[in-house]
């Protein structure tokens, strides 16, 4: 139609019209910004007053400053922040009677104001004091991801703010550094770091092992053999894989890789791959045993032999291993390594990894690198946590909302179609931070084929029937549009909950609404599409799925109790016990589905146990019914009465991977350091804690409870169940464990388990150690002590350096070092032998070019100090004076 003058008309018309709706809604916003700050103008400064005594709350200082033009009003905002540790019921005890602090869910809480709250002026600080739940320790615990949101007069929300400035101030005092006066565990100054690493002392070259893990059997010839780019790798066809990546990563060290050819020649200047009969320490071994033999010889070449193909690739690894440690580094092209003979085969058949990346988002490359670090240290089994309450992180394409809704974190004052915020990602859901993320399909089957080249199995975990908010909020959501559009029947094929359950509950992280309702068949339909979607992209990626672990961990006490559906199902089956059996009954459900689905069934212990209470003491007992292979409990706790929790279970006919929380939980702080950063509940994990885990008799390496408490061991062996003969043949392995809720990024995921990943694989691999079945204690202790020292050394002069390279090099943790100042006098260490140290006495840090420490040099004034790696970075700065 033409454009009439009338028709033109109209259209001005209509522009003014809605360019005065427009500015209309900027005014409003400019008048609403008018009457309050916006939350870049305010600042908020949290201090620690201190822990208090009983070990069981903190007070803290709180002060919010105005730096906007308009003061803060007396109502109508809320101030969200995250805090770890802090979830409860009741309101916080709050000193100052005109704010309170609410919890809302998860780590989420409500600042906000009450009756008696006069505005703040533009200028003014307001301070108040409270008490909260839970020592605070570390200060990456105290408030963060704050931002405020304001209402207007109707209620209704203006978006939120993100508030500008937000200071923690230092812990430096005894108060707030230790979680109560029973907190024993001591605090890591430089002095104290040097008294311990004064029971360590630096060996020489020769007298370190150069593979990792140990292996059973090794013998060098005196002889040394140069390798270089003219080396060419022999194979079968079947073994065109593992050649390929040896090739690669020689590329790496000669410059140039070295060619690949099919074939059994075994000459000089040749690597043979093959598969054949193996002997270790006098046993043959057979496909599936994992061993190999390697043998270097200056006249022969290199022959690998394994016994399967698994066998070979973990030759390689040993082979890679000889060559000098910077030789990735590419500054050495014709290493050289000593000839030599090794037979090995590993101590464990299970050798596992987990990582969670539902409470914080890693990428795909970060995936693929920890399995590459995996395979390099000879581990075999990755868990690959992706769903749980903060979040799910694989795409299911018929169920869209998983990802659409529950990858990401907004702000929500009422769940509706929303994660909120956790462990301080922020309201918005983009730009994306570490709370937002996941794995498209295509993602997720190439992780699968790297780890399957890799000869690591994947072994998924969706977490039923608790820790499963990040499903719950989509399918609500997924319900909510189906029923918008009419479509009853599709919106009810994926309900998760009971509609009318006013059960009154909090799991372990905070959470009200975490639990699926386990007496609605739509559960177990969506975990029969979620484990065929996981088979369908295993098969497109020509990989078995073998083993499918459920979760089951951490139920929450009081679910389930006021739901009408549960309450009548429990009616009309008196043989369930209850609600507590009505996880019993979610268990025999899910094994159902597996078993149609041909797949191992695994799951935190918590799917096997009821709890009890021994002498008034809380104590969980296996439950015989799912025993004798059926289920596979990775069994955690062995704190707080539980301390032989994996005997129990073995014992009784439970094949179990020991994941033990004194020694393979990961994502633990390093040690009591204020900076150093981690989780505590569980104690103190650094590198040795794996080193001197003894999975055949845990009482040894049990040796102190999460507070410093030092375990009366021989007292332990009286009131506990030690493992039996047969219970040992039910321990398939080892596994440690990186929750991620304190992870927040690439660097500190690298950070957290390296070096802690190394020890792992010694234990889980190399043989029983002499001194693991000492039963003296005092001579094991001591014995353990050598042990480590030789393994410090391994690590400061052999694996970390190599790590610099390796994969394009790891941002593991340097230690700080240890110090000390006697009569003008500095003396310093480190925790791994070898690694450099670099001081200053100006003040400032130390840098790569700052002088390096060799032996006790006069000093004065404040000496500064950092170890370093290769690449000239630095540790955390230790000042003494």
């Amino acid at each position: 139609m033409r454009n009439s003058p009338s028709n033109r008309g109209m259209g001005t018309v209509v522009v003014i019209f809605f360019l005065t709706l427009a500015g209309l809604a900027v005014v409003q916003a400019a008048l609403r910004a008018a009457e309050h700050p916006s939350g870049a103008q305010l600042e908020s400064r949290w201090t620690l007053i201190a822990n208090d005594d009983d070990g069981l709350s903190h007070r803290a200082r709180w002060a919010i400053t105005n730096h906007g033009k308009a003061p803060l009003p007396s109502r109508g905002w809320t101030i969200y922040f995250n805090m770890l540790h802090m979830a409860s019921f009741e309101p916080i005890l709050e000193i100052a009677p005109t704010v309170t602090i609410t919890h809302f869910s998860g780590d989420l809480f409500k600042l906000q104001p009450t009756d008696a709250f006069s505005p703040l002026a533009p200028g003014e600080t307001f301070t108040f004091e409270y008490q909260g739940v839970q020592p605070i320790n570390k200060p990456s615990w105290a408030p963060s991801g704050l931002y405020i949101v304001f209402e207007d007069e109707q209620g209704n929300e203006e978006p939120p703010e993100l508030i500008g400035k937000v200071t923690v101030d230092p812990f430096t005092r005894p108060e707030q550094i230790n979680r109560g006066k029973e907190d024993l565990t001591p605090l890591p100054t430089p002095a104290y770091l040097h008294g311990e690493n004064q029971k360590l002392s630096r060996l020489r070259g020769d007298r370190i092992s150069k593979v990792t893990p140990t292996p059973v059997s090794y013998r060098e010839s005196g002889a040394d053999m140069v390798l270089n780019a003219q080396w060419r790798i022999c194979h079968p066809q079947e073994l065109e894989r593992d050649a390929q990546y040896l090739a690669r990563l020689l590329k790496t060290v000669f410059g140039t890789a070295p060619k690949t050819e099919i074939g059994t020649a075994r000459e000089a200047g040749t690597i043979l791959l093959r598969v054949g009969p193996v002997t270790v320490a006098g046993e043959q071994k057979t496909a599936g045993s994992e061993a190999y033999a390697l043998t270097a010889d200056p006249f022969r070449g290199i022959v690998i032999q394994g016994a399967d193909a698994d066998g070979v690739f973990y030759g390689i690894q040993t082979l890679l291993q000889l060559l000098p440690p910077t030789s990735f580094a590419g500054q050495t092209p014709e290493p050289v390594i000593p000839a030599v003979r090794i037979a090995d085969a590993p101590r464990f058949a299970y050798r596992g990894q987990h990582i969670d990346v539902s409470h914080n988002f890693h990428s795909k490359q970060s995936i693929l690198l920890l399995l590459d670090r995996m395979a390099f240290y000879k581990l075999n089994k990755f868990h690959f946590q992706v769903s749980d309450d903060e979040g799910w992180r694989i795409e299911i394409p018929e169920l869209p909302e998983l990802t659409e809704i529950s990858s990401g974190r907004a702000h929500t004052s009422n769940h509706d179609s929303v994660l909120h915020p956790t462990y301080g990602a922020g309201p918005f859901r983009e730009p994306a931070t570490f709370g937002t993320g996941f794995y498209t399909r295509a993602d997720f089957i190439e992780i699968i084929k790297h780890a399957h080249q890799l000869h690591i199995d994947v072994i998924p975990e969706i977490n039923m029937p608790a820790h499963a908010r990040g499903a719950l909020i989509a399918m609500k959501a997924r319900e909510k549009r189906l029923m918008a559009e009419g479509k009853t029947k599709e919106a009810l094929e994926y309900r998760l909950y009971d509609p009318n359950d006013t059960s009154r509950y909090i799991s372990a992280q905070g959470f009200l609404d975490n639990a699926v309702c386990v007496v609605e068949e739509p559960v177990y339909h969506f975990a029969e599409t979620i484990i065929r979607n996981f088979e369908e992209m295993f098969q497109e990626a020509g990989v078995p799925l073998d083993v499918w672990h459920f979760g089951a961990d951490e139920v929450p006490r009081g679910v389930w109790e006021k739901s009408p559906l549960c309450q009548d199902f429990l009616a009309k089956h008196p043989e369930i016990d209850g609600t507590t059996g009505l996880k019993n009954y979610f268990v025999h459900r899910i094994l159902e589905v597996l078993d149609r689905h041909r797949l191992q069934a695994a799951c935190w212990q918590e799917a096997a146990l009821d709890h009890v209470l021994v002498d008034g003491e809380p104590r969980d007992n296996p439950v015989p019914e799912f025993a004798g292979g059926q289920l596979i409990p990775y069994v955690w706790n062995n704190l707080r009465g539980n301390e032989d929790l994996c005997a129990r279970f073995a014992n009784m006919g439970y094949p179990v991977v020991m994941c033990c929380v004194s020694n393979l939980y990961f994502d633990l702080a390093y040690n009591k350091d204020p900076l150093e950063p981690g989780l505590t509940w569980g104690g103190f994990i650094d590198a040795r804690s794996p080193f001197e885990f003894v999975p055949e008799d845990v009482f040894k390496s049990t040796r102190v409870d999460s507070m410093g408490h030092r375990y009366d061991r021989r007292q332990m062996y009286k009131e506990r169940e030690s493992l039996t003969a047969e219970g040992r043949k039910n321990v398939l392995g080892i596994q440690g464990q990186i929750w991620c809720e304190t992870i927040k990024s690439p660097e500190l995921l690298q950070y957290y388990v390296y070096p802690k990943q190394i020890s792992l694989a010694e234990r889980a691999w190399a043989p029983q150690p002499e001194w693991a079945r000492l039963d003296d204690l005092d001579a094991h202790d001591a014995a353990v002590q050598v042990a480590w020292n030789a393994f410090a050394n391994r690590l400061g002069q052999r694996e970390l350096p190599r790590l610099d390279s390796l994969f394009g090099g790891t941002l593991y943790r340097l230690p700080p070092p240890g110090a000390v100042v006697k009569n003008g006098r500095l003396t310093a260490s480190t925790e791994y032998p070898g690694l450099a140290i670099r001081y200053t006495t100006d003040g400032s840090d130390p840098t790569a070019e700052s002088p390096l420490y060799t032996r006790p040099v006069a000093v004065t004034g404040t000496v500064k100090l950092s170890t370093f790696d290769t690449r000239g970075r630095a540790s955390r700065v230790s000042t003494v004076e």
